[in-house]
């Protein structure tokens, strides 16, 4: 928390480079699993205009999934569930349109937690499990704890 108070003093100075959507998307993450409304509301507002663009280090060497998945997770933190909804499942679109599917799993897991908070258990288990079965096939330990985790807050 200290450290993403500290850096959110500097969010206007980080350059507008190659790598600017990674270090936001990073923030992102750090603001969504801290809960941190504050900081996550800022973000969003940054990355909004970004909203159609997948996350990549340089040139595209290495890509961290859609930013709509980085927006919904925000959306979702400072209570914007519809909206964090429409993003959320632009990033599922996304991320099976790249054909990416580490991404794609985790873009569910995050859309079904954001359907969970709803109340609509029975379309997030769908998700989840799609999920799980890519953590299954693919040998994804963090996919499979996360997928684990959110059944189990749904019930099975």
């Amino acid at each position: 928390r200290e450290l993403l108070a500290g850096m959110a003093e500097e969010f206007s100075a980080v350059p507008p480079d190659g790598d600017w959507m990674i270090t936001f998307a990073l923030l992102a993450d750090v603001a969504a699993d801290l809960q941190d409304v504050e900081h996550a509301d800022r973000l969003y507002e940054m990355l909004e205009p970004y909203r159609d663009s997948n996350v990549v280090i340089g040139h595209g060497a290495v890509c961290f999934g859609s930013t709509a998945r980085y927006l919904g997770r925000l959306a979702l933190t400072i209570g914007e569930r519809e909206l964090a909804l429409e993003h959320l499942r632009h990033g599922v679109d996304a991320s099976a349109a790249m054909r990416a599917p580490v991404h794609l799993a985790h873009a569910r897991l995050d859309h079904a937690s954001a359907l969970g908070a709803g109340g609509d258990w029975p379309a997030a288990r769908r998700l989840i499990e799609q999920a799980a079965d890519t953590a299954s096939v693919l040998d994804l330990p963090l996919v499979a704890r996360r997928a684990e985790t959110l059944a189990s807050i749904g019930g099975r």
